[in-house]
Order: C-alpha cells, then sequence, then structure tokens
C-alpha cells in the first residue's frame, strides 16, 4: 500500500516556521493568534462534520480551526474524550495546522508511515491513522483551518471522495465567513440561508441519488432532480443524458415560473436539432469540461426559426453547463441557467459541479450495479438450482450474496435423488468471492452430481471419487464439502425414522433440531477431515444418525456464523438459539427468521442455506410443504399414508 501523502504539503516550508520562546517550547509563527472561532459546538458547522461523515463513511469528521497554540472544533463527530467535550487539543496533536501553514490540501493513507505526522500525538490519542484535510480560507483569503475526514485504520481516498470534501470545504469556508461577518446582519441573514439552502439541496440530491435501487429508481430520482435544484440554485434547469444509441437527448428539466416552463418544454424539444458543433452545450459533451455562457451567445450560434425564438422567450439569462461522466465516458450534462439580474454565486456552480458528479457516480454504479446482476442470475440460474421436494421430507434452500461483493461465490449448495430413491444434500464453499471461485464451484457441483446420480453411492464414497477426480482433471483450489443422505428402511417408515449419512470435508457441522425441543451440532467423532483439495489420498468416513420423523436439519456454510467481532462458538451458539425460538414455524419462516435474526445482511461473506424437515409418512403431506417434486424415475415410496 503507498502510504505517502497523495497531496504533498512543502516540508521545509512547514519546519521552517517553526520557532522556539524563551521558555523553551514550541510555537508555530505564521498562524492566527487567536482562533476564528471559539471552542464550543456550532450548529451550522456541526452541520458539515455530519455531511462529511456520512458522504465519507469515516468514524470522526472536524471543522478545525487553528490559532498558534492550539486547535479548536466548533464542529465534531466520533472524537474520543475528553476532546469530544473539550473540543480543543494543543498542536501536539494536530494534522490541520499542515494545512493551514501549507494552505493547500492534505491527504495521508497511514500518518504512522508518514514523515510529516509519523511522531504527531494524535495517531495515539486521537487515533489519527488516516487523513483528509481540506483548507477553510476566511474572507480575506487566508486559511484559518481544516475540514477534515479521519479513520482509525489505514485507507486509500478515493477520487470521488476527494471531490465532496473539496465541496464541502468551500460551502464551509462560506459558512465560517458569514458567521465572521454578523455585524453586517442583513447581509448575513441572506447569505446564511443561500448557504444553507444550497448544503441542503446537496445533501438531498446526494442521498436520494445514493439510495436509489435499480434503474427505474434512478431515472426517477433523476428526473425529480431539477425541480429540487430550482429555485435554490438556478431560474432553469435541465438534465442531458447520452441515450443507448449514444446519442443525447433531454431528459428532465424545470422552470420556477411556469409561463416559462412551457416554453422551455418546447425548447428543449428543438435544440439538440439545431445546436450546432461549436456549441458550449458540444463542447461539453465533446471534452468532459464546464462550461459557462450567455443565452445571447447561444442565439447567435442558432438559425432563425423556433428553436431560436424560443430561447430568446426565456428572457436574458446565464448559463452553466456542468459535464456528468462515468468512469471512462461522458454521460450527460447538468445546465442550469438564471436571469441576468440574479446575482451570481460561484459557490452554486460548485454544488452544481458536485450534483452532477454525483449523477454520474450514481449512473456507473447502476450500470455496474446491473452488469453484475445479471452475472449473479445467470449462475444461481445454472448452479443453484430448486431443490426435489421427496415424499415427506420438505428441502428450503437460501443463497444469499455477499453484501459488498460482486455477489458471486465459492458457497454453494445442491440437493436431488439417487437411483435408489434416497435424497442427497450437498453444501460448500470454495475459497474466494470472484469468478474463479464461482467457476471452481461449479466444477465441483457437477462432480458431485455425477459421481453421486452414477454410483448411487453414500457420503464418504462419493467424496472419495470427488478427491480424485478433481486432482485427475487438474481442478485448483481447496474447498470444505458437506454430504448428507437421508435413508429409510420399510421398517423404519413404520418406525417413523429415517438415517441420517454425513460425511464431512471440513464443512461446519449441521444443526439439528429434534422434534423433543433439543438440538444439536454434528461434530466429528475424532479430527476433522480434510479439505477437498488439500490432499489425494484421504480417507473419509461416514457417520450414521437416527433421526425421528418432524425433525429438522440445517446446513450452512460459514458465512452464517462467523464474524470479525466474535469467534465460530459464539456464531454457532447465536445459529441453536435463535433456530430453538424458530422452530415451531414453517420451514420457510425459519429460514428466512434465521438468515434475519443471524444479521446477514451485514457481512461481507456470501450464504448458502439447506433445510431439512422430515414430515410424519402416517398422514399425508402436509400443504404447507407444497406438492412431491420428484424424477419419474425415482421409486415410489412406500407407508401408511398411502
Amino acid at each position: 500500500m503507498d502510504t505517502t501523502t497523495t497531496v504533498p504539503v512543502d516540508r521545509d516550508h512547514v519546519t521552517s516556521r517553526r520557532q522556539f520562546d524563551r521558555t523553551g517550547g514550541t510555537v508555530v509563527v505564521g498562524l492566527p493568534v487567536t482562533p476564528a472561532r471559539p471552542a464550543v459546538s456550532d450548529p451550522a458547522l456541526e452541520r458539515f462534520a455530519r455531511l462529511v461523515r456520512r458522504q465519507l463513511g469515516v468514524p470522526t469528521a472536524l471543522v478545525t480551526l487553528v490559532s498558534a497554540d492550539e486547535q479548536v472544533f466548533p464542529g465534531a463527530l466520533g472524537l474520543p474524550e475528553p476532546w469530544q467535550t473539550t473540543r480543543r487539543t494543543p498542536l501536539t496533536h494536530s494534522f490541520c495546522q499542515h494545512v493551514v501553514l501549507a494552505a493547500k490540501p492534505l491527504v495521508i493513507e497511514d500518518a504512522r508511515l508518514d514523515p510529516l505526522v509519523q511522531d504527531n500525538l494524535a495517531i495515539v490519542d486521537l487515533q489519527v491513522v488516516a487523513y483528509a484535510g481540506w483548507p477553510l480560507t476566511a474572507a480575506d483569503g487566508s486559511v484559518v483551518g481544516s475540514l477534515c475526514a479521519i479513520d482509525s485504520v489505514p485507507r486509500q481516498w478515493a477520487e470521488e471522495d476527494l471531490a465532496v470534501l473539496a465541496d464541502l470545504a468551500g460551502a464551509c469556508s462560506s459558512q465560517l465567513q458569514l458567521l465572521a461577518s454578523q455585524d453586517a446582519a442583513g447581509q448575513a441573514a441572506v447569505l446564511a440561508d443561500a448557504a444553507n439552502q444550497r448544503l441542503a439541496v446537496l445533501a438531498q440530491a446526494s442521498n436520494d441519488l445514493a439510495d436509489a435501487e435499480g434503474w427505474d429508481d434512478l431515472d426517477r430520482v433523476i428526473k425529480q432532480l431539477p425541480e429540487l435544484l430550482v429555485p435554490t440554485l438556478a431560474d432553469g434547469c435541465v438534465i442531458s443524458l447520452r441515450g443507448e444509441d449514444g446519442r443525447f437527448s433531454d431528459h428532465a428539466w424545470w422552470h420556477r415560473e411556469e409561463v416559462r416552463g412551457t416554453v422551455l418544454s418546447q425548447w428543449v424539444g428543438l435544440r439538440h436539432q439545431v445546436m450546432p458543433a461549436h456549441s458550449p452545450l458540444r463542447q461539453v459533451l465533446d471534452t468532459g469540461r464546464p462550461q459557462s455562457t450567455d443565452s445571447r451567445t447561444v442565439a447567435a450560434m442558432l438559425p432563425a426559426g423556433p428553436a431560436r425564438e424560443l430561447l430568446e422567450q426565456l428572457g436574458d439569462t446565464r448559463w452553466f453547463h456542468a459535464p456528468i461522466r462515468g468512469r471512462n465516458t461522458m454521460l450527460g450534462v447538468l445546465t442550469v441557467f438564471s436571469s441576468q439580474a440574479r446575482p451570481s454565486l460561484a459557490e452554486e456552480e460548485v454544488t452544481v459541479r458536485g450534483i452532477a458528479g454525483r449523477v454520474g457516480l450514481a449512473m456507473d454504479n447502476q450500470r455496474l450495479a446491473h452488469a453484475q446482476e445479471q452475472l449473479t442470475e445467470r449462475l444461481q440460474r445454472s448452479l443453484l438450482t430448486d431443490p426435489p421436494q421427496p415424499d415427506h421430507g420438505e428441502i428450503v434452500v437460501r443463497y444469499q450474496p455477499a453484501a459488498e461483493s460482486a455477489k458471486v461465490g465459492g458457497d454453494w449448495y445442491d440437493a436431488f435423488i439417487q437411483p435408489g430413491g434416497t435424497t442427497m444434500i450437498a453444501i460448500g464453499d470454495v475459497a474466494g468471492h470472484d469468478s474463479v471461485a464461482a467457476a471452481t464451484m461449479g466444477q465441483l457441483r457437477g462432480l458431485v452430481r455425477g459421481i453421486a446420480a452414477f454410483s448411487d453411492a453414500r457420503p464418504a464414497r462419493v467424496l472419495q471419487g470427488v478427491d480424485h477426480a478433481k486432482d485427475i482433471l487438474m481442478i485448483d483450489g481447496l474447498a470444505t464439502l458437506a454430504l448428507a443422505r437421508f435413508e429409510q428402511t420399510p421398517h423404519e417408515v413404520e418406525e417413523g425414522t429415517t438415517r441420517m449419512v454425513f460425511s464431512n470435508a471440513g464443512h461446519p457441522p449441521p444443526l439439528i433440531l429434534h422434534p423433543d425441543g433439543t438440538a444439536e451440532f454434528l461434530t466429528p467423532d475424532g479430527t476433522a477431515e480434510m479439505l477437498v483439495g488439500a490432499q489425494v489420498e484421504v480417507v473419509r468416513t461416514d457417520r450414521t444418525v437416527v433421526l425421528e420423523r418432524e425433525a429438522t436439519v440445517l446446513l450452512y456454510t460459514d458465512g452464517l456464523v462467523e464474524r470479525r467481532d466474535s469467534d465460530l462458538d459464539a456464531g454457532q451458539q447465536r445459529l441453536l438459539d435463535l433456530a430453538l425460538q424458530l422452530t415451531a414455524g414453517t420451514l420457510e419462516e425459519l429460514c428466512e427468521g434465521i438468515l434475519d435474526g443471524m444479521g446477514t445482511a451485514e457481512y461481507d461473506d456470501d450464504i448458502a442455506l439447506v433445510a431439512v424437515r422430515l414430515h410424519p409418512q402416517d398422514r399425508p403431506r402436509p400443504a404447507e410443504a407444497g406438492p412431491n417434486v420428484v424424477p419419474d424415475s425415482a421409486p415410489e415410496p412406500a407407508h401408511p399414508a398411502q
């Protein structure tokens, strides 16, 4: 990992600004004599700390103001005590002083390895490891502090996160300047209201875009953006997007005046047909750079006709075009325009650019998510098939992809009927969370199915066949794999019992829920057997358990019980306790309750879960279990219910 300062400061300059006072202490010259604000919470500045922490996903965010002998935090979230309460530290704990002295941003991935700050006491006392700080400026342009994001672990700061931090720092600087000029009460109130409204629009737009789920939802959010931006940022707004055919068209628009809104609707229907290649809009589409222009300039480029007349009816306006960029392509343009009589504020353009960037990021993310979902659906459709429903046995399966991965991985399950009529359940986990793991998983699943379906063998014998086939076919990778076969003789049918024959190659033990309300994990009698792929010649053993009817068996992958903050035993105990609470419900309810109760959506590991319930055979199969689904060649069951 690159742990150097990614946005450099002049270290010689910083060092030269330090002097020793007469008492031997160190002071830093070139800093303000006193902080620009007192060391107390300021609601207006706390808002920026909240925005930074939420938008960048960091534990700590600060609005820091620096003086010659201390730094104070009028906006602070996530500091350890007593600093969160006192809201001040000496400069021995200050990274932000370097932002002020150099008047430049400071971005550090691992402070413990950075020569500029590796001896700073904030690393230990304030848990500052990763740091990104942007200058906060006073009305005269001097840097008085830093808007900073802090993480307690090393972090590579994403470019879009730094862009958001820069935008927020600009807005925060405006807020500081506003607070510093409160004597001009009337103007200060106007500016404060405008700044707050811009921040509210930025926050609302960012949240709406980030919360969009799927293309339809994102399309709805984008179509509502112009109405959200107007009139806070401009009198009118138009969003143009690239279609599937590569052509740009106007996707959404809004004007603060109803009459001119009608004119704007007619204008957007014509402008792309007549807009010349050298127009500001076309230049943005071609170069990806923002452009400012005005209606008179654009009108002079248009031929006489309806489009030009409609533009003139919109009034004497100034226009700003912000590019909507994807990672490798231009996706569209966010255009705002206002009457020349409306004061022009640079902060409005900064906010517009920030929102355009967020639109591009949201669209890119949806494109990627859509491609991943398609891949996931194809893999799951081909590899994770619906289970059979044999006789009075009910099988329910669940697969939950990792929350933050590409939704493909090595966890898998299978259930099928062997030639002799027994039911075989397989569950496994190939190391990795990528397409390679998914491919290996598919190969192993095919081996298990082929060997078990042809040989009618018991689990241990099938596992031995997989060990040898994996070696001879040169299938790489390690995997855990467990097989459970449910067998029954006519005598056992009369007794109401079923045998589960189980063999385990390093997989988490199944959980058995007995009908008397007890539960147990089927742990190995001795040493756990090796993973598939660890060694060719492995002795595989079967273990047989007699189950009464109405028993339930749960097979699962480790993502269900493993957590970074607790050990495996604790996770298994949580599963056992939860399963006992839910066992009275249907098998579907049991599986859903387990996934919800174990908090699986919060962890980045895929999960496979198979639940088997043995319903009594002296009565008809219960309606909740659904109809029987077995191969036509499967032997007919023989029990009293027939």
